[in-house]
């Protein structure tokens, strides 16, 4: 599997449900496109709480590294620019970290 983890701030004028529901509209169209990863934001439980100025943390995976390939090719090709890619805003991330790793699945 292949994952990468950033750190996310949400600008000024935008809310955590706002950008949320631009993420998921654009996460729909690009899998219309015939995008596979999946993409989660995550936000800490109440009391809980994230380094100074982040918000919540954007991860997106794929079952391995050449799906998260083919996947930002099609993105390049077909997703970037597009009238949902365009509308996606109200958010920043940045400090990304990637892990590879193997299923934790049992095989029969």
């Amino acid at each position: 599997m292949y994952a990468t983890y950033a750190d996310c701030s949400l600008e000024d004028g935008y809310n955590m449900r706002q950008v949320y529901d631009m993420y998921k509209d654009f996460a729909v169209f690009a899998q219309s496109q015939g995008d596979t990863l999946g993409r989660k934001l995550i936000v800490v439980e109440s009391g809980g709480q994230l380094e100074e100025g982040v918000d919540f943390v954007r991860l997106m995976y794929s079952s391995s590294v050449i799906e998260r390939g083919t996947n930002a090719a099609l993105y390049y090709d077909k997703i970037e620019g597009s009238e949902a890619s365009n509308n996606l805003k109200g958010f920043s991330c940045s400090n990304a970290s990637s892990y590879i790793g193997q299923s934790m699945r049992d095989y029969k």
